[in-house]
């Protein structure tokens, strides 16, 4: 029976020192993750998110959404895509490029029938020349499509999700591949800083 008991103990023992290594282990990553990104929480109101911006990026003037305003589909197709950018950052000592944006239609009254799925379908349709992997990333909050894409020497990662207003918001992350290794965790670390507003 005193063996049972002292046996009984050296279990919980060891499960109580797990669970406090697990914890421990758990802060020193949520540590990391905030070493890795500004103080600031960004609020975008426009696009009904925040998040934490990388550290060391520098946020660009607005004027530079008239030059970057993507055309997904090709000239003279019925039902276009545009990535209209709201907020850009960049990194000078990697020459790295994080966008915030909103998808829409050429129809602004269709933008209801534009599933994260359909513009993932059309945007591999018009770039089939592109190395293009797609993944799912789950915030904790939020579900969230990754596309990868590599052309010649460029990274770049697109984050996909919904907003409260059932509009699709993209995040981009553009770097060229030999910063790679150091980069993604910054990138992984703003993501899963998203909220809803």
């Amino acid at each position: 029976m005193k063996l049972i008991l002292n046996y009984t103990f050296f279990i919980i023992l060891l499960i109580f020192l797990f669970a406090c290594d697990q914890k421990v282990e758990d802060k020193s990553n949520i540590y990391k993750e905030k070493v890795l990104l500004s103080e600031n929480e960004e609020i975008n109101e426009a696009l009904n998110i925040s998040f934490y911006i990388p550290h060391n990026y520098t946020k660009m003037p607005s004027s530079l959404k008239e030059k970057l305003v993507g055309r997904i589909n090709k000239k003279g197709d019925d039902e276009f895509i545009f990535y209209v950018p709201n907020s850009y950052f960049y990194n000078d000592k990697n020459k790295s490029l994080f966008q915030v944006g909103i998808i829409k239609l050429k129809n602004i009254d269709s933008n209801d029938s534009l599933s994260i799925e359909k513009y993932i379908t059309i945007y591999k349709k018009f770039n089939n020349g592109l190395n293009i992997e797609t993944s799912d990333l789950i915030n904790t909050i939020i579900q969230i499509k990754q596309l990868k894409i590599i052309k010649n020497k460029l990274m770049t990662f697109k984050f996909l999700f919904m907003n409260h207003n059932k509009e699709i918001i993209q995040i981009d992350f553009s770097i060229n591949q030999s910063y790679y290794g150091d980069v993604f965790p910054t990138v992984i670390a703003t993501i899963k800083s998203i909220k809803l507003l």
